[in-house]
């Protein structure tokens, strides 16, 4: 049968369900006067809705039968997407299948078209802070981040409370769903570390935004990380522990290198010589447990001779990439602090095969990390039970043998408050500002002294030398209450401190 040239109303729509209701094994046509390139074809026991532009033919919608993914059952439906679906196929032809496709999902013809914009490819957030760490961490930038920060920045990006959020382009994220990072960051680690969570967002984003605008997505995207915030502040740390309370809980861990810490299943030592002996050189170095504890043996020289008192003396030795102020600092060490260091170390059948200064108990090719050190004075306290991950039940009955007494916090059975390895810092800083030497501290703790007298200082100038004695840093002052280059102050300051440490452990050493 021919094509029927007619204006397709209620009546041809009535004739063409019927006949495909039927059967039909002849092809009919409806070609609609009203609707430009619209027709209406029946065959076998389907009616079906085409469009025709050009050379080209689309079926853009089902009259019968009905229900279907593409019912459409009104003439006036039909040549308002007929007439929509021709602007598509001649402006975007390889995306008519797609239009369709939402135009049949209830999405008007705006609407649809706005879909069919790909939009643009962005990083994940993930992608953000691995491109923002390798770069700020490159030998290539202008002010390279340290080690210590991008291990942080590392440490933060990887926590569990980020989620499903990590693998998100950046550009489906808002303010909020980093808010709510933050919020289940300080309550499962603490504020210090939601603190992080904000700044180090911020930081990447906009580092992302600056320089791979394009790449990244943000191009002129709303920067709205620059409005993350944190409702609480992390307040300085006041603890100064007394040096009698340090050196009694060194004396407490020592008495379990050869035994288990009480209330443990597991009977092995409580205390690792190796660890021991890197807590005793933070106390008596009073270094940065990170910088402290990275040396290796070639790094503390032995001075070829004694000072003027006859003291003989190690120097310690840092390069700029090691230290938070990036610039090589040397610490002159008493002999008498090393010896009672490498008291400890040598007790370790492994010590002398590494070429770390203070090696891990676990791996004698890598240091001993702050953490682990300070573990020391957590397991001493009973906290070792915290952040542990649950172990699994066993299948098996328990025993009385099973059964594990509470951890006692032997820190506070001794009388002592907790004290961190940072706080050390603070009593070095007090003791040194009560003997008379308060700039002292500033030198071993390399803070800089702005003093423009004091820059040309020379050694053999005591009135300067006494000045610089007498001057802390600012930081000192602000941080700790009293990054020097000078040896001499250095000596005099290390000397009347590991003297009095060491003088008290001697003392609660032989009343034990």
């Amino acid at each position: 049968m021919p094509t029927e040239a007619c204006e397709i109303d209620r009546r041809i729509v009535a004739k063409a369900e019927k006949l495909a209701e039927q059967g039909t094994t002849q092809l009919h046509v409806f070609r609609d006067y009203g609707g430009r390139g619209l027709h209406l074809r029946v065959r076998g026991k389907r009616a079906v809705w085409l469009v025709k532009f050009q050379q080209k033919t689309k079926t853009i919608g089902q009259l019968y039968p009905d229900p279907s993914d593409m019912s459409l059952r009104s003439t006036r439906d039909a040549r308002q997407l007929a007439a929509d679906v021709r602007s598509v196929m001649k402006a975007q032809p390889e995306h008519v299948d797609k239009y369709l496709k939402l135009r049949h999902q209830n999405f008007d013809h705006l609407e649809a078209l706005e879909r069919l914009v790909e939009p643009n490819k962005s990083w994940t957030l993930a992608e953000c802070f691995e491109v923002a760490i390798a770069e700020k961490s490159s030998s290539h930038a202008k002010r390279p981040i340290a080690a210590k920060t991008k291990k942080d920045m590392e440490y933060v990006f990887s926590l569990d409370a980020w989620g499903e959020l990590i693998k998100r382009p950046v550009t489906e994220l808002v303010q909020g769903d980093i808010e709510a990072v933050r919020d289940s960051v300080r309550k499962e680690n603490g504020l210090s570390t939601s603190t992080k969570v904000i700044a180090y967002t911020r930081s990447v984003l906009n580092w992302c935004a600056k320089h791979h605008s394009g790449a990244s997505g943000l191009s002129g995207q709303t920067p709205w990380w620059r409005m993350l915030s944190t409702p609480a502040i992390v307040k300085p740390k006041v603890r100064r522990p007394h040096v009698r309370d340090i050196v009694k809980s060194l004396l407490i861990a020592e008495k379990y290198l050869g035994k288990p810490l009480p209330g443990r299943s597991i009977r092995a030592k409580g205390v690792h010589a190796l660890t021991l002996g890197g807590l005793w050189w933070v106390v008596l170095t009073c270094q940065r447990s990170g910088a402290a504890l990275s040396l290796a043996k070639d790094d503390l020289l032995k001075e070829p001779e004694p000072d003027e008192c006859g003291h003989d003396w190690l120097l310690a030795s840092w390069d700029d990439n090691e230290v938070k102020g990036k610039k090589r600092f040397v610490l002159p060490v008493p002999s008498r602090a090393w010896t009672h260091v490498h008291k400890f170390l040598s007790l370790s059948t492994g010590y002398e095969h590494s070429d770390l200064l203070l090696p891990s108990a676990h791996d004698i090719e890598k240091s001993v990390t702050g953490s682990g050190v300070y573990r020391v004075l957590y397991r001493l306290s009973g906290r070792d039970a915290k952040n542990v991950r649950k172990l699994r039940m066993s299948s098996r009955k328990s025993t009385k043998n099973d059964h594990c007494e509470k951890k006692p916090d032997l820190l506070a059975e001794a009388g002592i408050s907790w004290w961190s390895l940072h706080d050390v810092r603070r009593t070095l800083s007090e003791f040194l500002s009560c003997a008379g030497c308060p700039g002292g501290s500033s030198a071993v703790l390399s803070h800089v002294i702005n003093d423009r007298i004091i820059a040309g200082f020379n050694l053999q100038d005591q009135d300067l030398y006494d000045r610089l004695k007498q001057s802390p840093a600012k930081i000192t002052s602000n941080s700790y209450h009293a990054h020097s280059p000078y040896m001499k102050l250095k000596r005099e300051a290390m000397q009347l401190w590991v003297d009095e440490v060491l003088d008290e452990y001697e003392r609660q050493k032989g009343g034990s």
